[in-house]
């Protein structure tokens, strides 16, 4: 089943038109993954599929909810936004917030649940990303691995059709990445929509259903992730950078 279709879409800034002809597809309870060298567009492309970024062209269609981007109301964009949760590079957790406060307070300022309800679904998310006995803590004592992992269990207790991540590891240590990730792969054990823009390219190939490689504000191309993400992939141009990735080269560098 499709959840997420995007046609046609165009995202212009200023004179520079950054996104072309996007054409994608997401099917329900599964893992894409947006790759390509720096500036290629693919933060952009992730960004739009909440609206955070307005394209100015095309059609976003999110479960039932289709709309065309060139003619957006405030009401469309918050019928979009419901059905999405990003996670960003940096945590943005509430640093005067407890972690569970950092979990539950979106929930009840979201309206649809009152305290006590909030309270026991951020303590169950905080549960699944291995966090519950730092509930009464604040952001500043924990890792900064350990801070995405909270930044992800908020994301998890609004229970989105998809999550969106941007570069989730980007700003951690090495040694903070594996646990992050392995959040990443128990959510998609649960079969939770989620697309991820990442140069982790073995993780990538490990968990994703779907590859998008994007180049110059295009699609150069998609599909089977195992396939196109395999250093011996079918596609030439990915083949090279996926390589790249491999070897360490400067092309493996993301913004």
């Amino acid at each position: 089943m499709t959840l997420i279709s995007l046609k046609n879409l165009d995202v212009t800034i200023g004179k520079k038109q950054i996104l072309k002809n996007i054409d994608l597809e997401v099917e329900k309870g599964s893992v894409t993954v947006f790759i390509g060298p720096s500036g290629s567009g693919k933060t952009t492309l992730l960004r739009t599929i909440n609206l955070l970024q307005k394209p100015s062209q095309g059609i976003l269609r999110i479960s039932n909810t289709e709309v065309d981007t060139s003619k957006l109301s405030k009401n469309a964009i918050r019928e979009i936004r419901q059905y999405s949760t990003m996670i960003f590079q940096s945590f943005n957790l509430f640093k005067n917030f407890t972690v569970l406060e950092n979990v539950y307070r979106p929930l009840i300022l979201n309206g649809k649940y009152s305290k006590s309800e909030a309270k026991e679904i951020a303590l169950q998310a905080l549960k699944d990303v291995g966090l519950e006995k730092f509930a009464s803590q604040y952001p500043a004592t924990l890792s900064g691995g350990q801070q995405q992992r909270v930044a992800i269990a908020r994301a998890v207790a609004f229970h989105p059709e998809v999550i969106l991540f941007d570069e989730p590891t980007s700003s951690l240590d090495p040694e903070m990445v594996e646990s992050v990730l392995q959040v990443i792969v128990n959510l998609a054990k649960k079969n939770i929509t989620m697309i991820l823009v990442t140069h982790e390219m073995e993780f990538a190939r490990k968990i994703a259903d779907k590859a998008v490689f994007i180049e110059n504000g295009e699609i150069l191309t998609q599909g089977d992730a195992k396939i196109l993400l395999s250093n011996e992939g079918s596609h030439d141009r990915v083949c090279s950078f996926v390589n790249s990735l491999y070897r360490g080269t400067p092309e493996s560098a993301e913004l």
